[in-house]
């Protein structure tokens, strides 16, 4: 909106703005009318509105607002036009004062990436246009460019642009900004393809997880890969190794699908170690997911290995002589020697992994359980110095199984587990319809029963914000929480480490993936949130979790409060 004291005539143009610090589109136009404007807001709003809408298309009008002197986007009713008009007049060189914003509708774009490459484009139209008027611009647009000033500090810096172009000529500023909105679609376009560039190279490295679903063939769990569920049968899934076993009905089964991904940081598979055998015993392994997946994949293959041992077992059996049989030894005393087996049960005893140390003690236990059943006084041989050296084997792995779980108790299990904590946060940044309520920081002690339950250690309130009713249901509110969280643990976060909502309304934000940080290390973490519009009074909580790919929490849990109020 435009005009000057003397004139009896306002231009209107409306601009179409997809987010802070894109590229603002002029989609019409007009002019109206001074002294019908200030005398009939009402009908002035409504021809605005009704324009807005028609550029729009099937997209409709957020909010209406204008610039006022001091750089900030005020909304724009019937009762802020005599504003609105009196700004237009001071502002002066054919300020763009109404502004169509839809803050659902983006670009497809990180405003954070976006306005450094926004930036760099503007220092070449100012290189390439030799406008003096321009040149102080150059530190601010350097400032952005080198992410000296972030994408929120764009508003504060538009008085500066609107200086700069009061200075130019009307010829200069129309070539001008038509340079600038070629470097933004340039900037937009540059930057669609590196996302799409990286999301194609995640989506190779990245699988499907299935939370709480288990494998009615192989019993893994979480169900990873392909997910077959039956149409015929209740609750019953099949991941695709074990949909591949058989030739099935397609109409009986579906693919289902999960939003839920994993990276493959790395594998391996191999044939069961001879080791792991004991004379008389069934097979000693370490059972948890990760042998259920290994199984899972590797059934064909395995079942052959097996029928190909227990045959050749057999065949050596009816060639040996009885009275050899009965003075074999078991196999683990005849295959291993006594400083293997120690360093074989050392190494999984001290495993870093806790399930695995458990894991491999329990195995063990009831491994020597079962042979002692199995060995009674009469096969056991006679005490040759040969058999006093095994002895003196199982006797190690025996100490071994009661010292090192103790050892290994002395440290505390939560060492070895990836931990996060929130250590700052900043005032929340509002839209101006929003009041904030204050109460942020560190509410531990106030939600400890729900951490407890939760698994979580630490509770951080990013504020509480207070909005009034409106039966509009597109007039959303935006909002900015942003905090500093740092690695408190000893080992570093995984790649898949990502903060995402675990109660409440999302406000637009469901999740965002942090990726890997190191011990000691710290991030700052911006959650751009939208409010929406209530009719009635109300309140409502939300809250979100740093977790890991198997959804077990970090450490904090941040909530945010926010509360409708009766005009």
């Amino acid at each position: 909106m435009s005009g000057s004291p003397t004139s009896q005539v306002v231009l209107v143009e409306l601009v179409h703005v997809h987010s802070q610090g894109s590229a603002a589109d002029v989609m019409d136009a007009f002019h109206v009318d001074m002294q019908q404007l200030l005398a009939n807001p009402e009908l002035a709003m409504e021809t605005i509105s009704n324009r807005a809408e028609q550029c729009l298309v099937d997209k409709s009008v957020t909010r209406l607002t204008y610039l006022d002197d001091e750089g900030d986007w005020c909304t724009l009713h019937k009762d802020t036009v005599h504003d609105a008009v009196q700004f237009a007049i001071a502002l002066q060189p054919e300020a763009v004062g109404v502004e169509i914003r839809k803050l659902q509708l983006r670009v497809g774009t990180d405003a954070r990436r976006l306005i450094p490459k926004l930036a760099a484009g503007c220092l070449r139209i100012v290189e390439e246009s030799q406008q003096p008027a321009l040149f102080v611009l150059i530190d601010l647009l350097l400032s952005l460019r080198e992410g000296d000033l972030k994408a929120e500090s764009v508003p504060s810096a538009i008085p500066q642009f609107v200086a700069a172009f009061a200075e130019l000529s009307e010829d200069s500023v129309s070539s001008i900004l038509a340079r600038v909105r070629e470097e933004a679609q340039k900037a937009v376009e540059e930057l669609r393809q590196e996302q799409a560039s990286e999301a194609q190279g995640q989506e190779a490295k990245e699988v499907e997880v299935h939370p709480h679903v288990i494998c009615d063939g192989c019993e893994v769990s979480p169900l990873i890969g392909a997910r077959w569920k039956s149409l015929t049968q209740n609750d019953f899934d099949l991941c695709e190794a074990c949909f591949g076993e058989e030739e099935r009905d397609p109409a009986a089964w579906a693919r289902v699908k999960s939003q839920v991904r994993g990276s493959v940081v790395s594998s391996f598979y191999g044939p069961p170690e001879a080791s792991l055998q004991a004379g008389g015993c069934n097979t000693v392994a370490v059972h948890g997911p990760a042998l259920a997946a290994f199984e899972a994949s590797e059934q064909k293959s395995s079942t052959t290995t097996t029928t190909t041992t227990h045959s050749k077992s057999e065949d050596q059996a009816e060639a040996a002589p009885e009275s050899s049989q009965q003075e074999e030894k078991p196999a683990f005393k005849e295959e291993l020697e006594a400083t293997v087996a120690k360093e074989a049960l050392r190494s999984l005893l001290s495993h870093p992994d806790d399930a695995v140390r458990a894991a491999a003690a329990l195995a063990l236990r009831s491994a020597q359980q079962g042979c002692d059943v199995q060995m009674t006084e009469e096969e056991q041989p006679g005490e040759s110095d040969e058999d006093l050296d095994s002895e003196w084997a199982m006797a190690d792995a025996k100490s071994l199984v009661s010292s090192e779980p103790d050892e290994a108790a002395a440290v505390s299990p939560l060492l070895n587990k990836p931990s996060a904590a929130v250590v700052s946060g900043a005032p929340l940044v509002l839209g101006v319809e929003a009041e904030d309520g204050g109460a942020q920081g560190d509410v531990t002690a106030e939600f400890g029963a729900v951490l407890a339950g939760a698994g979580a250690k630490q509770a951080f309130r990013l504020g509480r914000v207070a909005l009034p009713t409106s039966d509009d249901p597109t007039k959303a509110v935006p909002i900015c929480a942003k905090l500093v969280v740092v690695n408190d643990g000893a080992v570093a976060w995984p790649e898949t480490t990502s903060v995402a909502l675990v109660s409440g309304d999302a406000f637009g934000f469901p999740q965002m993936q942090l990726g890997a940080l190191n011990p000691g290390e710290a991030a700052e973490l911006i959650m751009d949130l939208s409010l929406p519009a209530r009719p009635q009074p109300g309140a409502a909580r939300s809250s979100w979790a740093i977790l890991d790919a198997s959804g077990t929490p970090l450490g904090p849990i941040l909530l945010l409060e926010v509360f409708w109020t009766a005009q």
